[in-house]
């Protein structure tokens, strides 16, 4: 569902570089993240994702390592297009489930 909602939100946003470009600081922050490459997700979150499986009555996975990665195609090197392309596929399958 969180998915659904994401495509339908990124599919109403303005063509081109609406939110700020250059020297702002959101361009900067997310510049840094896209070069950052992976970073591990947070103890907090990982103690959610725990919690949840022991409500959901599994055992909880030991040791979690789980990570992210903000990707761009205008900044991408051949082992971030096939991530994206990964992606773009989930979503398109994703729009198909719910259409």
């Amino acid at each position: 569902m969180i998915v659904l909602t994401w495509y339908k939100y990124v599919q109403t946003l303005p063509k081109g570089e609406w939110f700020c470009w250059g020297d702002c600081e959101i361009h900067t922050s997310l510049s840094e993240l896209v070069s950052g490459g992976e970073k591990r997700l947070p103890d907090t979150s990982i103690g959610a994702i725990k919690k949840k499986q022991v409500g959901q009555g599994l055992e909880p996975s030991a040791e979690l390592d789980i990570r992210w990665r903000l990707l761009s195609g205008k900044i991408a090197s051949d082992d971030t297009r096939v991530l994206l392309s990964k992606a773009v596929a989930i979503f398109h399958a994703m729009k198909f489930c719910y259409t």
